[in-house]
């Protein structure tokens, strides 16, 4: 029943810069479950269908590497309200900060020496998020 595939649309909101994507997602992914089991606890609704929207471009990035074992993403709500999903490896990091003021938010990548010393981030808003999940992809390869 893992293998079942259904039609999910996702636009992350015209400030957030992400474009309006199609997406087949899995219903089950051991790399977002975590997460998608968090998002049902946000206090706000606004950070959960952005949070949603992230991890389905997340699921649909990484279907073709869902055999290798991954680390799941992980979703932290601060005190705040704000949202952060963060997908951890040994040399480095992905994270995206979901904030109540768009402009706020934000996404980082960081890596030791033996993944290239890498520190890049952006405002949310100025990039899609296959951008920074690039990087990622990219050193896994």
């Amino acid at each position: 029943m893992a293998d079942l595939q259904h039609q999910v649309e996702h636009r992350l909101p015209s400030s957030q810069g992400c474009e309006d994507v199609r997406l087949d997602a899995p219903i089950a992914n051991p790399v977002t479950d975590s997460a998608r089991e968090r998002i049902a606890g946000l206090s706000s609704l606004r950070m959960a269908q952005i949070a949603e929207r992230i991890l389905a471009v997340f699921e649909a990035e990484i279907g073709t590497l869902r055999h290798a074992p991954l680390p799941p993403v992980h979703l932290i709500e601060g005190e705040d309200g704000s949202v952060s999903l963060e997908w951890m490896f040994p040399h480095f990091r992905l994270g995206f900060s979901i904030e109540s003021e768009d402009q706020d938010s934000n996404w980082f990548f960081v890596s030791d020496e033996s993944a290239g010393l890498i520190h890049a981030c952006g405002r949310l808003s100025d990039a899609s998020v296959k951008l920074p999940l690039s990087l990622v992809l990219a050193h896994l390869g």
